[in-house]
């Protein structure tokens, strides 16, 4: 009997130690969810005629696009050192047609000169010039610039090289000399014709009585048109 009790005993208290375990939560109240607040009285049907369809707002953004200009092909004829000279060759080119426009451009120009130092006296510079013509150097004048009265002149050259070569030349027979750098602005007209094939043809076939004209190939500054020579 003794037995059977104490067995009793130890299944209520593993059933006891079980239910305290497992079911210790089951007596706690469950908390509701929260939900949102509902206002009926403000509440609309998308078919009502009163309720209006709002698109949402985006915000675009803007585009710049920069308009390259576009580049135009021109042959120019040229260069002429006079707008007389310039306008004789665009009458040539409108007796065969050509339309044109005259583009005018500001060039500096750099030379060297080389001369003989300002002598005594003119007598002196006369010698000199003799001197020079004798040694070969006929290209040689006397100069008149301020501060270079009685000066003589013994070429000036557009390139460096050759002016220094001068001088060289000068120094073997034991004169003195000396060298200058003249800058000088001066314009110079060209006349713009649309690239063509058939109008390249037509200007290399004009005969332009001028020495040192050229074609070559350049961007149009404006749209040609004909010139009238005044």
């Amino acid at each position: 009997m003794i037995r059977w009790f104490l067995a009793t005993l130890v299944l209520a208290n593993i059933g006891f130690f079980m239910w305290g375990s497992w079911y210790k939560d089951a007596g706690r109240p469950q908390q509701p969810v929260q939900q949102a607040a509902i206002n009926p009285e403000k509440m609309r049907l998308i078919s009502d005629p009163a309720v209006k369809a709002q698109l949402r707002s985006r915000r675009l953004r803007s585009v710049v696009k920069t308009l390259q200009p576009v580049r135009r092909l021109c042959h120019s004829v040229g260069a002429f050192k006079s707008n007389r000279a310039a306008m004789r060759a665009g009458g040539r080119m409108k007796k065969a047609g050509l339309e044109y426009s005259l583009r005018t451009i500001l060039v500096e120009e750099r030379r060297h000169q080389i001369y003989v130092p300002p002598l005594k006296s003119r007598k002196a510079a006369h010698a000199m010039q003799k001197k020079l013509s004798r040694l070969g150097f006929r290209d040689n004048a006397l100069m008149s610039d301020r501060g270079m009265r009685n000066a003589v002149s013994v070429g000036i050259f557009s390139v460096k090289a050759n002016a220094a070569q001068r001088r060289k030349e000068l120094r073997k027979y034991g004169i003195r000399i000396r060298q200058r750098l003249l800058i000088s602005k001066s314009r110079r007209f060209w006349l713009d014709v649309p690239t063509d094939n058939a109008r390249l043809a037509q200007l290399k076939a004009i005969q332009w009585r001028q020495k040192a004209v050229v074609i070559e190939e350049t961007t149009c500054a404006r749209a040609p048109t004909t010139a009238r020579a005044k």
